[in-house]
């Protein structure tokens, strides 16, 4: 995990270059140019986009269950409180 969270701090780091010229650093200038050759900037923020979901759902242990009953149990206790105040 955390192999990855380094690789992916390059490339964000690569990504900004323009705002933080320093930070970027040799390689993440050089990684962010090779993948800006072949995917493009909107393909870097793509895959640094995704690769934040799946990292935090790794790390949080999220499912799509618990996900819904989240929501299901926000929208109970969103009703309750509405019909509290009427």
């Amino acid at each position: 995990m955390a192999f990855s969270v380094i690789n992916w701090i390059t490339i964000l780091s690569g990504y900004l270059k323009n705002y933080f010229p320093v930070q970027s650093g040799l390689v993440g200038f050089e990684v962010n140019l090779f993948l800006e050759s072949y995917i493009g900037r909107i393909g870097i923020l793509l895959i640094l986009i995704f690769s934040f979901i799946i990292s935090i759902a790794i790390l949080f242990n999220v499912t799509p269950s618990g996900t819904l009953s989240l929501i299901n149990n926000f929208l109970k206790l969103k009703s309750k409180r509405f019909l509290i105040q009427s």
